[in-house]
């Protein structure tokens, strides 16, 4: 095993404030979400916070009305946010990213403990393994399409039509939890209650057997219920399926975030693919080195999975290269590992991150062709 270096345990201690900082975002929106139906007289933070923040919307929604919204800001600031640190608002604030990251979660723990109970003693890892991020194959090149729906938006909003409440994934997110979710738990609520009343009766307590929760009904209940029923699904395919192909904030930060100043670094790489394998966003290539930065959401993911811990985020300034490096990265650069996936020789990569070539990316990108049709169909 390889001691971890002062650079390294940092990295594993952002990865752990990263997880933080993503369960607090998510319950601030559900927070902020209860707000809408029973509001306190002040509140600091606006109810609205988190559809401010969507780069669609703030993109989309001025366009379309012909006027600019102030409120948006928050929107165009983590645009300008991804030029510096790539796609931050996917990997730590995003609440449809995290209510995807619990449903894969969930059914990949129900998957190992199904299997685990099928399978010999012994085959845990490699059950679990199998149950990775990367079970399924896919053209990469599908990547494209969320780009496409997002000049599509772009291209309808140009004509003043506005379809970025059908396709943004904050107001899409908003109306599971609050027109889907909600009504669902107030039902269940009210039944429990219908079900504990002769209990409640008989234990003279009056005021909870008679009592009874309000149960909202929505006419778009059976529409959410379909949509997240078939992104839930498309999650055995690929997790985070809809940031990777539908997703038209991605696309737009993605726009920002080709190569961002913080972003990750590879300095010592046994080509195990298991970070490649483990990439939700479908970022990293096969050989563990390259990264395609406009897809990768900062998740670390790939720290946590590294055998050899060397994969690092830093701030990288300069090009990539076969620098030897100086100073604590310089000696990480260096690291000579054995695994037990692969005994075979350490490939020493440069200090700079090993981005895609411009011919690579252009390979994921849609075609002009692509981009002019896509905006067509909107003006249409």
């Amino acid at each position: 095993p390889i001691s971890q270096s002062g650079p390294l345990k940092r990295q594993k201690a952002a990865r752990r404030l990263q997880r933080c900082i993503q369960a607090l975002s998510f319950v601030l929106f559900l927070f902020l979400l209860l707000l809408t139906f029973s509001p306190l007289p002040q509140t600091c933070v606006p109810v609205d916070l988190f559809l401010r923040m969507d780069p669609s919307v703030a993109a989309i929604v001025p366009l379309a009305a012909r006027e600019w919204i102030t409120a948006l800001w928050p929107g165009f600031a983590l645009m300008f946010l991804a030029l510096a640190a790539g796609r931050l608002f996917c990997g730590y604030i995003c609440p449809m990213g995290v209510t995807l990251d619990i449903f894969n979660y969930c059914s990949r723990h129900i998957y190992v403990k199904k299997r685990e109970r099928s399978k010999p003693e012994g085959t845990s890892l490699l059950i679990k393994a199998k149950a990775g991020f990367g079970h399924k194959s896919m053209p990469r090149g599908l990547g494209h399409m969320k780009y496409l729906f997002l000049f599509f938006l772009l291209g309808a909003a140009f004509f003043g039509l506005n379809f970025s409440f059908w396709l943004s994934p904050i107001p899409l997110v908003t109306r599971f939890y609050a027109l889907l979710v909600h009504p669902v738990m107030t039902l269940g609520a009210n039944e429990s209650l219908a079900l504990a009343q002769p209990v409640l009766s008989g234990m003279d307590m009056p005021s909870l057997s008679y009592a009874q929760v309000l149960v909202r009904r929505f006419d778009s209940m059976y529409f959410l219920l379909l949509l997240f029923g078939c992104l839930f699904l498309l999650e055995g395919l690929r997790p985070r399926f809809w940031c990777r192909y539908i997703c038209p904030a991605g696309a737009m930060l993605g726009i920002f975030s080709l190569r961002p100043l913080w972003r990750r670094c590879v300095y010592t790489c046994i080509e195990c693919s298991r970070c490649s394998g483990a990439c939700p966003s479908g970022a990293i290539h096969p050989d563990g080195r390259h990264v395609d930065h406009a897809e990768c959401i900062t998740c670390r993911h790939c720290i946590d999975i590294c055998p050899v811990n060397g994969t690092l985020f830093k701030f990288e300034g300069k090009p990539s290269g076969s620098e030897s490096g100086s100073g604590p990265a310089g000696k990480v650069g260096r690291l000579h590992a054995e695994s037990d996936i692969r005994k075979d020789t350490v490939i020493q990569a440069g200090l700079g991150s090993q981005d895609v070539s411009a011919s690579e990316r252009l390979h994921y990108l849609p075609s002009r062709r692509d981009f002019i049709l896509a905006t067509g169909m909107g003006v249409g």
